[in-house]
């Protein structure tokens, strides 16, 4: 073993380059009887206070990276998206929750953020019930990138054991509904609030038709006004009163109503 040991500030520094999390690639291990092979890579789970930077190295083994005599390089994460959806406006105990994902079961994960706290990530298991969720088993990172490794990591475990697939929906679908009141508005958590169309119920008629048989239906905007012409009843009653006004003036008769 190498009998020099970093000083303070540099075994910070590799504990701030080599978080809970970050994947390295092996570049030389002095052990002449390990398995690893320059190129295998790994996760690292912690650097302890001589400067081992442990690994959980992708072929199940976990021999220590020893300070000064073994050397691996960080790899940068991978820019695939995570599973989930992303999501704000839901805080629990000062943590943002920034992605989330829900199973068939009403179980799920969320990953969140608090830039004030020691450990300012962490992700959690959750129980979602009528739009409401029950947050446990926090694992706390110190770093964005240990917090995606770990949520991804949780996520792909718990749907291998418990063989559960994504929810169509989310919570948001239930927590919208308490807004929209309708479940023809509710749409992962979009605020619309916007009327659904009218059913066609016009069953092939024509316009023309509908507006004679049932102008309600229609459009108030393009409800048909009022026919000016009077209808018959109102004809012969005016008919009526022209009539005796002329007897009494002795002007000339009003034609006929027409039929």
């Amino acid at each position: 073993m190498n009998s020099k040991y970093p000083s303070k500030g540099l075994l910070e520094s590799l504990r701030s380059r080599y978080p809970e999390g970050t994947r390295v690639e092996l570049l030389s291990m002095s052990d002449p009887y390990t398995t690893l092979q320059p190129g295998d890579k790994g996760t690292v789970f912690m650097v302890d206070d001589i400067g081992t930077i442990f690994v959980n190295w992708d072929n199940g083994s976990g021999l220590g990276v020893a300070y000064g005599e073994d050397h691996v390089r960080r790899l940068e994460p991978e820019r695939t998206a995570l599973p989930g959806k992303a999501e704000s406006g839901h805080v629990n105990t000062g943590y943002a929750i920034q992605q989330s994902i829900l199973f068939d079961n009403h179980r799920g994960f969320a990953l969140a953020h608090n830039p004030a706290a020691p450990d300012p990530f962490v992700t959690w298991q959750f129980t979602e019930k009528d739009g409401n969720r029950d947050f446990y088993w926090g694992k706390y990172s110190g770093s964005l990138e240990s917090a995606q490794e770990s949520f991804r990591t949780r996520v792909a475990e718990y749907m291998r054991s418990e063989q559960v697939k994504e929810a169509p929906g989310s919570y948001l679908r239930s927590a919208e509904l308490d807004v929209e009141q309708n479940y023809n508005m509710v749409d992962d958590g979009l605020l619309n609030n916007i009327e659904p169309p009218k059913p066609d119920l016009t069953d092939g008629q024509t316009y023309d038709e509908i507006r004679e048989l049932a102008p309600e239906t229609l459009p108030k905007e393009i409800h048909p006004a009022k026919d000016d012409k009077p209808s018959l009843l109102g004809q012969l009653e005016r008919f009526r009163a022209d009539s005796a006004a002329s007897k009494t003036t002795g002007t000339a008769k009003e034609p006929e109503p027409e039929l």
